[in-house]
């Protein structure tokens, strides 16, 4: 079941790229040391049980991301450290949501994605860089009751 959520993920990242605008990928590498906060959250599903903007730290490392949140950590391994094409088109990607929960990515012009797991990915949006977490909804296949996106800023060094 994980396969066909990362399936669809990918193919909704992917046709989104074609129909956005470009953006300038330089502006926004991700490298290993890098520490980016959140500096708001630009949508949260209602079911979301965090209200306001949690302050999480990610550490950039070497093959993994790290989150830290109220004291506690966690790592996701990371294949590779590269945008890529957002494999969904905007159909795929709303199609993945409820209706009334559904956050539009026309209006953000070219959508990069760097990909974390199933269920987290970063994206990079007019060099803004984006965290997304999803929540599977087990009632229903590739689709998901729960997630967010925060918008990422570089943590003074």
């Amino acid at each position: 079941m994980l396969k066909k959520y990362f399936a669809v993920l990918t193919a909704v990242l992917l046709m989104l790229m074609l129909f956005c605008g470009c953006v300038n990928t330089n502006d926004a590498s991700i490298v290993p040391g890098d520490v980016f906060l959140t500096e708001e959250r630009i949508f949260s599903s209602s079911l979301n049980s965090v209200i306001g903007t949690p302050n999480i730290v990610y550490t950039i490392k070497e093959n993994a991301i790290e989150g830290e949140f109220e004291g506690s950590s966690k790592e996701f391994p990371v294949e590779k450290w590269e945008w890529q094409e957002f494999p969904y088109s905007e159909e795929e990607w709303n199609a993945m949501f409820f209706e009334h929960e559904i956050f539009s990515l026309e209006e953000y012009g070219k959508i990069m994605y760097q990909p974390i797991d199933l269920f987290h990915f970063m994206l990079l949006s007019n060099g803004e860089i984006w965290y997304v977490q999803l929540f599977p909804d087990n009632s229903q296949e590739n689709h998901f009751w729960v997630w967010y996106i925060d918008k990422l800023a570089p943590a003074e060094k």
